[in-house]
């Protein structure tokens, strides 16, 4: 493999808003077990998730360790929590919750995008698993 090739390949993939894309998140599925997801992202205050712009609005996501942690229960919000509170400064801040759903909508569009084929498989796959 040449340098360049190895050099293009540590560069994070970025969405269309300039946050980097985890291409190494793994797939989860929903509670039904047909729908993927690698980030299942929520749009909240800084208040909600103990970030100090806590007038601001953020999109993070709920899925961590391979787990859909649900927001609306405690034990999930406590989860999430935590994950940002390890990387506060990762999550853009927006003034609106429009943008904030706006961006929230196009990432998702994104990833979809990027990881699309990978996704399909492995919805293809747990299909195949439950026949």
């Amino acid at each position: 493999m040449n340098r360049l090739a190895q050099i293009l390949r540590m560069q994070p993939t970025m969405d269309s808003a300039g946050y980097p894309i985890d291409q190494n998140r793994p797939i989860v599925f929903d509670k039904g077990g047909y729908e993927p997801h690698t980030e299942l992202s929520m749009t909240a205050t800084g208040q909600e998730l103990g970030l100090p712009n806590g007038n601001a609005m953020y999109n993070v996501p709920t899925i961590y360790n391979g787990q859909i942690n649900d927001p609306n229960t405690f034990a999930g919000m406590n989860e999430i929590r935590k994950n940002v509170m390890q990387t506060p400064n990762a999550y853009k801040a927006y003034e609106t919750e429009q943008q904030a759903i706006s961006d929230a909508i196009q990432r998702s569009k994104d990833i979809g995008n990027l990881r699309g084929d990978e996704l399909r498989r492995a919805v293809l796959m747990r299909y195949m698993e439950k026949m």
